[in-house]
């Protein structure tokens, strides 16, 4: 089966790779999203730099960074963020996969490259 990879990065606008998807994505095959952990890397800085009044407060707030950068958190806002064309994808026939790896952008492509399924790259 044919595969197609995306590699997406916080920058990466959905609808501007539609239209590559578009011309590249035929029924029957695999549209495989990889995003690299953390999705939004914007944001991990900030959450990582907490300034509170009390180690309470610092508990309850550390709490929610935790929960937001678990695995499942990450790939749920990895769903929320190609949601705008999964449904016309699949609609023409394609498969989507999506995938969260903590490796580098040259990590990732490497590792997928040796799959002899994977017959095109788009990197966003």
């Amino acid at each position: 089966m044919e595969k197609l990879l995306v590699t997406m990065t916080g920058h990466d606008s959905i609808e501007k790779l539609m239209r590559c998807l578009e011309i590249l994505a035929r029924p029957g095959m695999t549209v495989i999203f990889v995003f690299r952990y953390p999705v939004d890397s914007s944001s991990y800085s900030r959450d990582h730099r907490i300034t509170v009044e009390s180690a309470i407060h610092a508990t309850a707030v550390g709490r929610k960074v935790v929960e937001r950068y678990n695995w499942d958190a990450q790939k749920e806002l990895a769903q929320r963020v190609i949601a705008p064309v999964v449904g016309a994808l699949e609609d023409k026939g394609v498969q989507v996969e999506i995938h969260v790896c903590a490796s580098s952008l040259a990590k990732i492509i490497e590792n997928y490259s040796v799959d002899k399924d994977i017959h095109w790259i788009v990197s966003g």
